[in-house]
């Protein structure tokens, strides 16, 4: 059990970095994008700015409100909703023809991209114990400046092909995208999540096998009932045929008009013989021959 937790700590970790590597490219993009934005749009490098600073003010906000917020809700959904509405704000932002658009979508993408780093953070900490945690925190930090090297070469290469900057903000963020699905099928928030999922699958199992042991068990019962019924007949009339011919059989050989002594004799044979043959192996054809053949005749 403790081989396969391990297997399952190391396993998140290494989710939440590959998915972290490629949050940047729709963060670090906007630089390499800066000139041909100005040249394009006919605006300032002072507005340029202007652009970059509201970024890094809805980044810095949105920071202490999601921080606040992974504790509450789900790190695995804030990370692949962040990532989500990121690419939206990208490919919003490639399309845009004006400066206000490009400044109103790239302030909102700073807080989506907050939505991340705190996420990724709680869902290390919640799988990594205090004593490991510092190495956890090493390998995620990595993987975030593995992130800012892997988006400059990136834009490096879309750059020296000369591509429109347009580009800088759709080709690298699909990247993100592919590693945003590998994140929302692998990861778990915690093991808690996990082992729900595990003891939700078993008691599911657990309740299917439980409804068809009840649908066997009200057969059984049904069965048993009629048995019940059968048996319960089947005495009911081995007594009453007994009752009957024990009492009523020598009546009628009473009524023979034999000789007494010969009677007596007869009707205790016949008393005996009727008992045993009723009881406890009663064949009813015989019983009926005793009644056809030794019907008084009045």
């Amino acid at each position: 059990m403790e081989r396969k937790f391990r297997k399952d700590q190391w396993k998140m970790l290494f989710v939440t970095m590959f998915c972290y590597l490629f949050f940047y490219t729709g963060r670090h993009n906007f630089g390499w994008a800066a000139r041909g934005i100005a040249k394009e749009l006919d605006i300032s490098f002072q507005q340029v700015g202007w652009i970059s600073f509201t970024m890094l003010m809805g980044y810095a906000i949105g920071q202490l409100i999601n921080g606040n917020l992974a504790d509450r809700w789900s790190p695995k959904m804030m990370i692949v909703a962040g990532g989500g509405l990121s690419i939206l704000c990208n490919l919003a932002i490639s399309f845009a023809g004006s400066y206000t658009a490009i400044l109103v979508l790239w302030t909102l993408n700073g807080y989506f991209q907050s939505m991340a780093w705190g996420s990724g953070g709680k869902l290390i900490s919640n799988w990594w114990s205090s004593s490991e945690r510092g190495k956890a925190f090493g390998f995620y930090t990595m993987a975030a400046g593995s992130s800012s090297v892997l988006t400059f070469l990136m834009a490096l290469v879309l750059v020296q092909q000369e591509q429109s900057w347009r580009t800088l903000f759709r080709y690298p963020i699909l990247f993100l995208a592919g590693a945003l699905l590998v994140f929302l099928f692998v990861a778990y928030s915690d093991p808690k999540k996990k082992a729900i999922l595990l003891l939700t699958k078993k008691k599911e199992s657990r309740i299917r096998k439980t409804h068809q042991n009840k649908l066997q068990h009200q057969k059984n019962k049904k069965l048993e009932a009629v048995l019940s019924a059968c048996i319960s007949a089947s005495q009911l009339y081995d007594r009453f045929a007994r009752h009957r011919f024990s009492k009523y059989g020598t009546v009628w050989f009473n009524l023979l008009g034999t000789d007494p002594l010969f009677r007596q004799q007869l009707q205790r044979i016949f008393r005996q013989y009727v008992v045993n043959l009723t009881h406890p192996h009663w064949d009813g054809p015989w019983c009926c021959f005793f009644r056809i053949h030794f019907r008084p005749r009045l």
